[in-house]
């Protein structure tokens, strides 16, 4: 017999890696528009800037927020290793389980917490549901995995790292 194929498995791991790059870069970004350019100034606050995550620990997508939370952890280390920005970066992981009113109760959670910024859920049908209340709240929201066409439609607070499903969609059957 063949040996077992481990294209899957490389493209995870692949995924994870560009994820954490991107969200790395996002977190660096955030680090330092953190500082002011005026030496003179009084800083806005001090401690940590925290980051929220709402991702799916559980329910029917928890792969994809297992890989999510790889990725997350991979950036966080990648920020405290890469030089003392001017605040340093903390990560809040909630569950936003598979369905939407566990995505609404973290996003909730994690802005009651004070959280810079958001990133999640993890499935679009999710995003419809609870990336309004980031945008209510001035709270900016980037999702990893949200492929449903109008999602960054929301509001201007809201991003994502992701293409739409009409153009993953055709690839993946290459």
């Amino acid at each position: 017999l063949p040996p077992p194929s481990t294209g899957g498995t490389e493209r995870r791991r692949r995924g994870s890696r560009r994820l954490a790059v991107l969200l790395a870069a996002g977190i660096a970004a955030i680090a330092w528009l953190g500082r002011s350019s005026d030496p003179a100034a009084k800083p806005l606050a001090s401690g940590p800037l925290t980051l929220g995550a709402a991702i799916a620990f559980t329910g029917n997508a928890n792969l994809y927020g297992q890989d999510q939370r790889m990725g997350l952890t991979l950036a966080e280390r990648w920020a405290q290793q890469a030089g003392a920005p001017a605040r340093p970066v903390r990560l809040q992981l909630e569950d936003g389980a598979s369905d939407e009113p566990s995505a609404i109760a973290a996003f909730n959670l994690l802005i009651r917490r004070g959280v810079i910024a958001l990133i999640g859920p993890t499935l679009s049908q999710q995003a419809f549901a609870a990336d309004p209340i980031g945008q209510r709240q001035g709270v900016p929201v980037v999702a990893p995995s949200n492929t449903a066409k109008g999602i960054p439609q929301i509001g201007f607070f809201i991003s994502r790292v992701s293409a739409q499903s009409s153009v993953i969609a055709p690839l993946s059957l290459d």
